[in-house]
Formats: structure tokens, C-alpha cells, sequence
């Protein structure tokens, strides 16, 4: 059974992912500018309540439903129409307690109507058939609704935010962008599928919930390391340093599209391995890890060495607090991509409740370490606790891993770490050198010591390419 698509459907989905990152951040660059660091602060506490929002009214059921699509030749189009209805009926109501709750607190204020305005988006995120499309395979579609998202969004904010005072129509923006990716993927279910029926069924709605809770869960946990030290700056800092660090973090976001494009093209595959093809499943979750060290480590060298020149760039003037909680912040960046291979690892085989559990230990010490240290460190604090708590995550997860997928951990980090260092090196040496110079030396270096380190060796580079191009 082919179980991997041509090379132009990946090429495709991982530029259209690329070029929605990209046009993304173009936006978020804009916004930083326009609207200065306290206001944009306050625009990304906004934005985190709603990654909240989005995550309790989807409840695991995007994961799960990518698994199930993925791991079914041919899925029920009344189960898709179950999902989107939960989905819907959760989202309404989290936006609801989501107003009320922050009324409470703040008041009707700027503040609070910002806050309702970006939660409001949750309802057409929760209309997305992304989860779908993802478990066919047909990651294009996917690509394309992201795409059509953000020159929406792009095109929107250029249009209304000229100035600090035009703060809440970066909301309303970022709310008509969501309505058009989930129309487009909504027209496209209609032609390819039929039509989706919306249904009220209480009883089977609480059998997905149940299937779905560890997933959930274990989403919630990991939207708190996103977001929660965006909220813990606000909390305990200030306006202009949540600003800072919201800029840092747009940036570790940004490059974590290497991240989001691996997922999706890695996830249905090992799923459909674990049941298809069980004998091949370590070798792909060993390969997942290694390939992913090979693609962050040099991103990690040189985020390293020319974080201040790529805040200037971006951020221009008064964001140079945020170059160091930039250099503290890329050691998550690395844990996070290891992370999602060993994810995808445990999810493939079932064992979501360990990752879990995983999670609830790592989260918790991640959440602790940040609040003490922005205490006692400020910004930067922040920034070391958040790197520090996702890598005992990734300890964590090796361990648990390695009790059924025996991973040979010198294998895989020696001849990268070892590389990495290398090309580190070759980047302070050259540091005075053209950017243009620098960066493809230090790249090939990096390649060099890791093929004669045998990090990536020929039948690695041939397994992959038969399963993935």
C-alpha cells in the first residue's frame, strides 16, 4: 500500500505552510511597529486567552480526529459532522464564560473588549475542517485555507491599524481571516465529501469527549507553555516587557514553522505505520528525531549569533530589550521540535495518557520555573524558565519512549551536538563577515562533520525518501 504522497504535494504544502508563516510574521512586524510595545502587549494577552479558548472547545478532538481519518480508509462523513458540531457547541460556550470571566476582572474596558473580540474567533476555528483534510493526506488544502488566512489578515491589518488607537481592529481582523480559511475548507469538504450535518447528539458527543480527553488535556498543557508566560510578564512585569517578550516569542513562533510543516507531514504517516506497518515504527520514530536535530540545530547557531542583527531588522528601534530574551528563548525552540517527534511517537502508538502525564509534570515545573525566575530575573527570567521546563520535558519523553522504542540517544545527538558545535564556531570566527558569506559557510560545515559523523547516514536519507517523497 503507497502510504506517502509525490514530491511536488510536499514541496507544495511545505512552501504554502512557509509562505503563511512568512506573510504572518510580516504582519506581526507591522503590528509592532504601528501599535509599540506596551499596546502590543496587550494585543498578545489577547491572543493567548483565545489559544485557551480554542484549545478547551476543541478538546482533543482536531488530534484525535487526524489519528481516526488517518488510521480509517473510509470515515464516516456523520462522525466529521459530530466533531464540528461538538466543536461548535464548546466554542460558544468557552466564548461566553471567556466575556463574562474577564468582565469581571477588568471591567468593561479596552482591555476586556480586545480580549472579547480575539476569543470571538474561536467559533470559526472551531468550524475548521483542518483535522480532516490533514488525515487524508491532502495537506495542500490545508496549506491553502492557511495561506488565504493570513493575506486576509495581512491585507486587513495594513487597511485598519495605522496607529495605537486602532488596537481592536487588529481583532476584527484576525476573526474575518479565520471565517475565510474555514469557509474555503467548508466548500471544499461540500465538493469533495457532500454536504455536513449538523446534529444534535448529546450521547455521542460524550463518547468523543471521553476518547478525546487525554488529547485534550495534554493540548491544554501545552498551549499553558505557549501562553502562559506571555500572561506571567503581564501579571508580574509589565506592559513593555510583555511587549518585549511577545517579540521574541514571534520570532521563536515564526521559525517553528519547520516545526508545524514536520507534523504535518510526519503524524498521519507514523500513524498509519503503527497499524500497517509495525516492524518499521521505531526505525521512523529514531529517523523523525534525527532529522529534525538536523534542520533546528543550525537554525538554533544562528539565531544565536545574529539575534541582535534580526531585532533590529524586524522591530526596528525600541525592541533591543528583547535580543536577550530572544537568546534564551531558542533553547525551547530546539526542545520543541525534538518534542513533537516524541509526541507523535506516543500518539501513534496509543499512549497518549503517558504524554499526559509527561506533560502535566513538565508544565508544571516549566510554570514555576518561569514565575520565580521573572521575579527574580525579570524578562529574561522568563525566557530561562521557559527553555529550562521544555527541556525536562524532553528528558521526560525520551525516557517514556525508550520503555517501547528503543532510541540509541549517542547515535542521534553525538554527531549533531558535535556539528552544531562545529558550525557555532565557524560562526563566531566568520562573525564580522557578509551575512551572505556567514550563513551558507556555516551551514556547510555543519554538514560536513554530520555525514562524516554518520548523523545522517545514506540509508537514513534513502528510508526517508521512499516513505515521504
Amino acid at each position: 500500500m503507497r502510504l506517502k504522497g509525490p514530491l511536488k504535494n510536499t514541496l507544495a504544502a511545505g512552501a504554502a505552510d512557509a509562505l503563511s508563516r512568512v506573510l504572518g510574521f510580516a504582519a506581526t512586524a507591522y503590528l509592532a511597529r504601528v501599535l509599540g510595545t506596551s499596546a502590543f502587549g496587550m494585543m498578545s494577552i489577547g491572543l493567548s486567552v483565545l489559544s485557551y479558548v480554542v484549545i478547551f472547545s476543541s478538546s482533543g478532538l482536531q488530534v484525535m480526529g487526524v489519528r481516526e481519518v488517518a488510521a480509517t480508509p473510509d470515515p464516516r462523513r456523520e462522525w466529521a459532522g459530530s466533531v464540528a458540531s461538538l466543536r461548535c457547541v464548546l466554542a460558544i460556550l468557552c466564548i461566553v464564560i471567556a466575556g463574562f470571566a474577564g468582565f469581571v476582572v477588568f471591567g468593561y474596558s479596552t482591555g476586556w473588549l480586545l480580549t472579547v473580540l480575539f476569543v470571538a474567533s474561536a467559533l470559526p476555528m472551531a468550524l475548521l475542517l483542518d483535522w480532516y483534510f490533514l488525515g487524508k493526506g491532502r495537506v495542500i488544502a490545508v496549506s491553502a485555507s492557511r495561506v488565504l488566512m493570513y493575506c486576509v489578515y495581512l491585507a486587513l491589518v495594513y487597511a485598519l491599524v495605522t496607529s495605537p488607537d486602532g488596537i481592536l481592529w487588529t481583532a476584527v481582523a484576525f476573526a474575518a481571516a479565520n471565517w475565510s480559511a474555514a469557509i474555503f475548507l467548508f466548500l471544499l469538504f461540500i465538493k469533495q465529501v457532500g454536504t455536513i450535518d449538523f446534529v444534535w447528539t448529546p450521547v455521542q458527543w460524550w463518547e468523543l469527549l471521553k476518547r478525546s480527553f487525554p488529547l485534550g488535556m495534554s493540548s491544554v498543557l501545552g498551549q499553558t507553555i505557549a501562553n502562559i508566560p506571555v500572561l506571567l510578564v503581564g501579571a508580574l512585569l509589565s506592559a513593555h516587557e510583555t511587549g518585549l517578550f511577545s517579540a521574541s516569542m514571534k520570532l521563536i513562533f515564526f521559525i517553528l514553522m519547520i516545526d508545524r510543516v514536520f507534523y504535518t507531514l510526519f503524524f498521519p504517516v507514523i500513524s498509519r505505520y503503527r497499524d500497517m506497518h509495525k516492524e518499521e515504527f521505531p526505525r521512523l520514530a529514531e529517523l523523525g528525531v534525527k532529522f529534525v536535530l538536523s534542520v533546528s540545530i543550525p537554525v538554533f547557531v544562528l539565531g544565536e549569533g545574529f539575534a541582535a542583527t534580526i531585532v533590529a531588522m524586524v522591530y526596528g528601534g525600541g525592541y533591543e530589550g528583547a535580543v536577550a530574551v530572544l537568546r534564551w528563548s531558542l533553547p525551547y525552540f530546539l526542545f520543541t521540535v525534538t518534542n513533537t517527534v516524541l509526541m507523535c511517537a506516543l500518539y501513534a502508538d496509543h499512549r497518549e495518557t503517558e504524554f499526559l502525564r509527561v506533560m502535566m509534570i513538565g508544565t508544571g515545573c516549566l510554570v514555576l520555573l518561569c514565575a520565580l525566575l521573572s521575579l527574580l530575573l525579570g524578562v529574561e527570567g522568563t525566557a530561562i524558565g521557559l527553555s529550562a521546563g521544555e527541556g525536562l520535558m524532553t528528558v521526560l519523553l525520551f525516557v517514556r519512549v525508550n520503555r517501547s522504542i528503543s532510541l540509541n540517544l549517542r547515535r542521534i545527538l553525538a554527531p549533531a551536538v558535535t556539528a552544531g558545535l562545529v558550525m557555532g564556531a565557524g560562526v563566531l570566527l566568520t562573525s564580522t563577515t557578509s551575512l551572505f558569506i556567514v550563513v551558507p559557510v556555516a551551514f556547510l560545515c555543519f554538514v560536513i562533520v554530520l555525514r562524516l559523523l554518520g548523523g545522517l547516514t545514506q540509508d537514513d536519507i534513502s528510508f526517508f525518501r521512499e516513505r515521504f517523497v
